[in-house]
C-alpha cells in the first residue's frame, strides 16, 4: 500500500455525462521537480471494453534556473514499440531580464527535427508590446504575422492589433477586445476580424468571465460561431491553490498576459454545459493497464498541418463520430461531427484536435493554424 500525501494535483479525469450518469473518456497524469514546476504531463484514454486505462501523449518540460521553460516536447505513444516517441517541440528564449523573447517550434520527421513556426516578442517597460509570427518554407521563414499589444490605464492588456503582410505594408484583420471588473479582472474578452466589405469589425468569439472577489474564476461563458459554451467550477474554499503543484503555473511568463490566474481556492471541478466533467485529484495518479492496447492513431491523418483554415480528417479504421478542439490551455474551443470543415474563424496558435470514432476509441492529433 502507497500513500500519496495531499500537496499536489496528481491526475484529472474527463468525462461526459451520457443520459444521467458520468463516464470516463480520457484523463491526465501530471509530475512536478522539486520546485513545483510540472515536468510531465502524460494524456491517457479510457479502454471502455477492458475498463483500463491507456497512454495516448506526453508533454515533457525543461526549465532554467529561473524556473522557466526552456524546452516543451510533445510525444506520441506507439503501441507497436510501447514506448512514447518526440513528435513535436518547443524551445525558448530568454533575454538578460528573464523575458520570454523567442519561441521556435519543430516537427520530427525521421531522425531530423524540421522548423515549422517561431514568434519573436519585443518589450517596453517590462511588458510584452509586439510579436511577429514566422513559418518555415523549407530553407527559410517568411513572416506570418504581426500582433501589437496597448495597455489601459490599470497596467491591463487593451487591445491586441493582428496584422497580415499585405505586400510592403500590413493590413489590420484581427483584434481581441478585453474589459475588466471593478476588481481589474478580465471579464470579457471579445475577438473580431475587419469586414472590408462593410468596413466594420465582425464579432467571431467572446467569452466572458464571472469571478468572485477573492480570484477564484465561478464561470466562463464562450460563444464561437453562433455555439455558446459555459464552464462551471467548483472550488474547495477552506483550501488555498498556493499551498499546492499544480499543473496551471506560468511556465514562461507569457501565459498569463491575457488571462488572469483562475483558482484561487483548490479547484475541484469543471462542468461545461452540464456534458462534459474534468475532476482534478488530490491524491492518487490514474494507475495504467498492465499491457497496454493498441490505439489507432496512426491510421487517422489530419491535413493539412499546419493548416491556414481547412481541415480534413480522414479514418483508415472506423469512422470518425465526433471531432473537438481544444485550445493549448485546455479549452473547448469548437466541436463537430464533420470530418472536411474550416477553422478560419480561431486565431493563430497550437490546437489539439480531440477525435472520437464510431467505436468508443478516442485519440488526440496537434495541429497548427497558420
Amino acid at each position: 500500500m502507497a500513500l500519496q500525501a495531499q500537496d499536489r494535483i496528481y491526475s484529472s479525469i474527463n468525462g461526459y455525462n451520457n443520459g444521467g450518469s458520468w463516464e470516463y473518456n480520457s484523463g491526465s497524469n501530471y509530475e512536478y521537480d522539486g520546485n513545483g514546476n510540472l515536468i510531465s504531463q502524460t494524456e491517457l484514454v479510457w479502454n471502455s471494453v477492458s475498463s483500463t486505462w491507456e497512454n495516448n501523449y506526453k508533454y515533457n518540460y525543461t526549465y532554467n534556473g529561473n524556473n522557466k521553460v526552456t524546452l516543451e516536447v510533445y510525444q506520441q505513444w506507439n503501441s507497436t514499440t510501447n514506448q512514447f516517441e518526440d513528435y513535436y517541440r518547443s524551445t525558448h528564449s530568454y533575454n538578460g531580464a528573464g523575458l520570454n523573447t523567442l519561441i521556435i517550434d519543430e516537427t520530427k520527421e525521421g531522425a531530423s527535427w524540421n522548423f515549422d513556426y517561431k514568434i519573436e516578442f519585443t518589450y517596453a517597460g517590462g511588458k510584452v508590446d509586439e510579436s511577429i509570427s514566422y513559418t518555415h518554407n523549407g530553407t527559410d521563414w517568411d513572416i506570418d504575422s504581426r500582433s501589437e499589444i496597448a495597455y489601459g490605464t490599470n497596467g491591463r492588456v487593451d487591445v491586441i492589433n493582428i496584422y497580415y503582410p499585405n505586400g510592403a505594408n500590413w493590413d489590420l484583420t484581427y483584434r481581441d477586445l478585453y474589459t475588466y471588473d471593478a476588481n481589474d479582472m478580465v471579464s470579457n474578452q471579445t475577438y473580431q476580424e475587419w469586414n472590408t466589405n462593410t468596413n466594420t469589425w465582425d464579432e467571431s468569439e467572446k467569452t466572458e468571465y464571472i469571478v468572485a472577489a477573492n480570484g477564484n474564476r465561478t464561470k466562463e461563458t464562450s460563444t464561437y460561431d453562433g455555439d455558446t459554451y459555459v464552464k462551471d467550477f467548483t472550488f474547495d474554499s477552506g483550501a488555498l491553490m498556493s499551498s499546492f503543484m499544480h499543473p496551471f503555473k506560468d511556465k514562461t511568463g507569457l501565459e498569463y498576459i491575457t488571462e488572469d490566474f483562475p483558482y484561487y481556492n483548490k479547484v475541484l471541478e469543471e462542468v461545461e454545459n452540464g456534458i462534459y466533467k474534468t475532476t482534478y485529484n488530490y491524491s492518487n495518479p490514474i494507475v495504467l493497464s498492465v499491457k497496454e492496447a493498441k490505439i489507432v492513431e496512426n491510421k487517422i491523418t489530419v491535413f493539412p498541418n499546419p493548416t491556414r483554415g481547412d481541415i480534413n480528417i480522414e479514418s483508415l479504421s472506423n469512422k470518425i463520430s465526433n471531432v473537438a478542439i481544444y485550445n493549448a490551455i485546455g479549452s473547448k474551443v469548437y466541436s463537430t461531427n464533420d470530418t472536411n470543415f474550416s477553422i478560419d474563424f480561431l486565431k493563430i496558435g497550437v490546437y489539439f484536435l480531440h477525435l472520437t470514432t464510431s467505436n468508443g476509441v478516442k485519440t488526440t492529433k496537434q495541429i497548427i493554424k497558420k
